[in-house]
Order: structure tokens, then sequence, then C-alpha cells
């Protein structure tokens, strides 16, 4: 069969580019905001660095926020202090906090033993208190080989600094896999969850890695790995050892991948994570599906979902996407959104009404025939009734479609990866250029 690519590059799809080519025919996409509402923009300031003027600010970002109050606002990210002799970016925790009207960059800490790595980076900030902050990412940069594993990174703050705390990794066997958190819930001191992905590289032919989602809890002592079930044909210990070999033949049976993103917490027995499962990774490619997984206080389940069929056909002539959610937020048990990318045609969003999982129709961000420019999203937030989703765009359900708003006081914004909303007055989201803010008065 062909395989579709698609290349997720956060910020690859420019805003000039998304305006032309995704703007509804004949009109000019504006901020449509309330008279009552107003917007501002404030750029991403990060510290010095030695990277060449012609990569700088390429691998900085701001990737998660979080809204403790609309008074006390977390961001985090990292960014690159310098390149290292392989030529990847050496990075740096970032961190800044808000008083709501205010950001100021606070010091956080790196990994001690980040050195022999790639440096860290922060993915996802939640918290039950203002003292009580979990922050999750991972330690190294996965893309260069010529470093370890990445390792999770978790970091606490407790109302005056930041410490690292260790997270156990994922092993199969006697291999370390590269872990990455992405995303953290906090409901109480004692009771915080974490979401990612672990991965082992292997020499087979067909694919370079095999993943599995990687879930952690955090009660109140330490952190420990949560097994759920896995909605792929598992990797097991016996098969790792095999593949790992370099003389690795294909294996008649198949084994499949699959990994988590994101987290959402209504209570302690009403948890939700979110991700993508590919069935087969070995004897055939298959193409990445949505998942989703419940926890309903005492087993995770998985829950049904469906997948996107492509407006025009590819190719090859078939019309599957390649389907992944990102990011979950909801304000109750009967309503929640799952966001994330049915590429190459770009936005899928789906909604949860108590019973089941619908697709709704979202912005189209990538032409079906120009594979590598569409751009998902990466992260929802909720309040009453509003549901904001970010990405490429910033998109705001009015209750009967999505509405994208394509600059804030006409200014361009760059990609966005976080957003926020501790009340049905504020929003905030971040990304790799600017902080934006509405306020409704």
């Amino acid at each position: 069969m062909v395989k579709k690519h698609w290349i997720p590059v956060l910020g690859a799809l420019s805003l000039s580019s998304l305006l032309t080519c995704c703007a509804p025919p004949g009109t000019s996409p504006t901020a449509g905001s309330p008279q009552s509402c107003a917007w501002s923009a404030t750029p991403v300031t990060y510290p010095a660095s030695t990277i060449p003027a012609t990569s700088a600010g390429s691998y900085d970002t701001l990737s998660g926020i979080a809204a403790i109050t609309p008074n006390d606002l977390w961001a985090v990210g990292s960014y690159a202090t310098h390149l290292t002799t392989s030529g990847w970016p050496y990075n740096a925790v970032f961190v800044e906090h808000s008083d709501g009207k205010q950001w100021t960059p606070y010091s956080a800490p790196d990994a001690l033993d980040a050195g022999k790595f790639s440096g860290d980076s922060l993915s996802a900030v939640a918290g039950s208190s203002a003292t009580d902050i979990w922050a999750v990412g991972m330690i190294g940069n996965t893309g260069d080989s010529l470093t370890p594993p990445s390792q999770t990174l978790t970091e606490h703050f407790n109302g005056s600094s930041w410490s690292i705390v260790n997270a156990p990794d994922a092993y199969l066997g006697s291999s370390q896999g590269s872990d990455d958190l992405s995303g953290v819930a906090v409901l109480s001191p004692s009771n915080a969850w974490a979401v990612g992905t672990a991965a082992w590289n292997s020499s087979l032919a067909i694919d370079s890695s095999f993943t599995m989602g990687l879930v952690e809890h955090w009660d109140g002592t330490r952190w420990n790995v949560v097994t759920l079930p896995s909605p792929v044909p598992s990797l097991t210990a016996a098969a790792w050892s095999i593949l790992n070999s370099p003389t690795a033949a294909l294996p008649t049976q198949a084994i499949g991948s699959w990994s988590l993103s994101g987290i959402d917490a209504l209570s302690a027995s009403n948890i939700w994570v979110v991700g993508s499962e590919t069935p087969n990774v070995t004897t055939t490619l298959s193409e990445p599906r949505t998942l989703v997984e419940h926890w309903n206080g005492s087993t995770w389940n998985i829950v049904p979902t469906p997948d996107l069929t492509l407006n025009e056909p590819m190719f090859d002539n078939s019309r599957r996407a390649t389907d992944s959610l990102t990011a979950i937020t909801g304000t109750s048990s009967d309503n929640l959104w799952a966001v994330g990318g049915a590429l190459p045609q770009g936005t899928l969003t789906l909604h949860w009404d108590g019973s089941s999982w619908k697709i709704i129709p979202s912005p189209t961000t990538g032409n079906v025939r120009s594979y590598g420019n569409a751009t998902p999203l990466t992260s929802a937030a909720a309040t009453g009734s509003a549901v904001w989703s970010v990405g490429a765009v910033l998109m705001e359900w009015n209750g009967a479609e999505w509405k994208p708003m394509y600059t804030v006081n006409g200014q361009q914004y760059g990609n966005l990866t976080g957003v926020a909303a501790p009340n049905s007055a504020d929003l905030w989201a971040v990304g790799n250029e600017a902080i934006l803010h509405r306020h409704c008065g």
C-alpha cells in the first residue's frame, strides 16, 4: 500500500499562508469579538542564546499555560541556549508567571544530568492551587541520535520555588525507552496525573520505532507508572529483544504503536486521556487513528471514537486521514471536546455528549493534494458555554460552528500551543511568538 506522510512541525504553516489558503472566499478574516471584549498580544522575550541569527527563535516556544486564578497564571516551554556539535539545539526550561497584568520570567531548574542529553523542555503545566503546581516534559532531545534516549521530567511549585521531582521512565526488558510527558492534570496535592509516550527504536525497514502510551500518577509521595489497556497488538519484552537485533527479520505477526498527548480530569473518578493508535507497523503499514481512554475511578477503558474521511481523495485514491488527538477539555461529564489533526486536511474536533464521540466539522488548514502544510490543533479550553481551541489559528465554538480568528488587533500572532480560560471573562493563549489575552468587562 502507499503510505501517506505528513510533517507535524508546529509553525510550519505561516499565518500569511493560512490567510491565503484557508479563509472563506471573498472574506477578510478579522477578530470578530464582541464590543465589550478587548484583545492584547504580548511578544515573548526569551533569554539570550548563542544560536546563529538565521535560526534564532526557531527553537524557542511556550508550550503550555495554566490559569490557577485570573490573577495567577503560569506558562512553560523551552528555549535553545546553543547548538550542540551535532547541530541539534540544546534546550533549557523556560517558565513565566503572570499576576493577570504582566508576565515575568520565573526561575526553574534544569536537570543535573541534562548535559549528557540535549537539555530540558517543558510541555504542559497545571495546578490545584497556588501552592500545588506541576509542569511536565522531558530531559533530552529524541531527534539527536548522539545522545542517550530522553527521560521524563516533572517539576513542582510549592508556592515559593520550583524543584525537580524524580519520575520513573518506561522500560521494556532491559531497554530504556525515549520518554516524553506532554500533558498533566492536578486534582489535589496527593492526586495528579501525567501522560505522554515511550518509544523504542528498532532496525526494522518498515518502521523505525515502536511507541506506547505512558501514564504516571502522583500519590502525594511519588510518581508511579500506571498500565492502561493497549488499543493495538502490543510489543512484548521477548519480541523487543528480537526486533532490536541488527539482523532482525520482519515479524510475521502484527505489532502496533500508540501514544498519548492530552489529559483532562473532571474529578478523581472521571479522567480522560487522548492520543492516537496505529494498529500495525510491522507486517504492513496502517494509518494512525484517534484514541480516547477513560478512568472511572477503578478501571481504565478504551472509548470508541470516529475517524475522519477526507473531503477529496489522496493520490492513492483513498480518503483515509492520518488522525490524532492532542488535547481534551470539558465542563461536565456530558460536554467534552477533543482536538487534534486529520492530516493532510488539517484540524479535527470531536465532541462527547455523555454517550458517544462525534466529529464536529472544523476549518481546513491544509490542501489534501499538498503534503506537509496542514497544521493540527494543539490545545483546547472550556468554561461555561465557551470553548476555544488553538494551533495555527485560534478558534471559538459559538454553539453552532467553529469560528476562526486569524489576527489580533490586525496583527498576526504566530503558532499557538496552549490555551486557558480561568473564567468566562478571560482567555489566555501562548505560542512561540506571543501571549494573547482577551478580557471582557
